[in-house]
């Protein structure tokens, strides 16, 4: 888990796993020689509770392979119609795209499903993210990445969001994004739509 804090006033909490409680207690610290105003509070929250649909074949090799796409590449449908109202994600810093699910858009192959179709992606590292297609690779599983790699997952990044280092290596793989550590794909399950999160 990883605490960003974007304000005085608000810090996202990242890291968290599908279908989980959490209690979150937050202390005011006074600085020496002060007395804080603020009481101790007690928050709880739930993480989603996703319904799977259809579990998809482990892919065996190097799959730490995110590479990229411009969303202002998306001019056409079904794509444009799946990318409207999405935005860079305020939490990461990767400028990848989130619709109001939270979930992160997407490029994957048609062996898995269309235009908006949600997955839960699981990592090696236990990382839970969900994503929604938002265009296609075609009917091939993954792209050839590295030589020896396979990106079966490809970000769409908002127009001129793209983080210098993705764009010198052509992965986000390569770097950890507050919280959003990657790593080799355990699993992807396909899922039913839930609530929407806010930001």
């Amino acid at each position: 888990m990883c605490f960003v804090f974007k304000s005085n006033s608000l810090c996202y909490i990242t890291g968290l796993r599908e279908g989980t409680s959490y209690s979150i207690d937050v202390i005011p610290i006074a600085k020496e020689g002060e007395t804080s105003e603020m009481q101790s509070t007690c928050a709880y929250a739930k993480t989603e509770q996703v319904e799977v649909i259809e579990n998809f074949p482990y892919e065996d090799g190097w799959t730490n392979c995110f590479a990229y796409e411009n969303a202002a590449g998306l001019t056409r449908n079904p794509s444009w119609s799946a990318i409207r109202g999405c935005i860079p994600d305020p939490i990461t810093d990767t400028g990848i795209m989130r619709d109001e699910y939270g979930d992160y858009c997407v490029a994957m192959g048609t062996k898995y499903g269309y235009c908006n179709d949600r997955f839960l992606i699981t990592l090696e590292n236990g990382i839970q993210f969900t994503v929604k297609i938002c265009d296609s690779k075609g009917d091939v599983p993954y792209h050839h990445f590295g030589g020896t790699g396979k990106c079966v997952i490809e970000f769409i990044h908002g127009n001129g969001q793209l983080p210098n280092c993705v764009a010198f290596t052509g992965n986000y793989g390569c770097f950890s994004w507050n919280g959003l550590d990657f790593d080799n794909i355990r699993s992807i399950q396909k899922i039913n739509y839930g609530n929407p999160i806010s930001y």
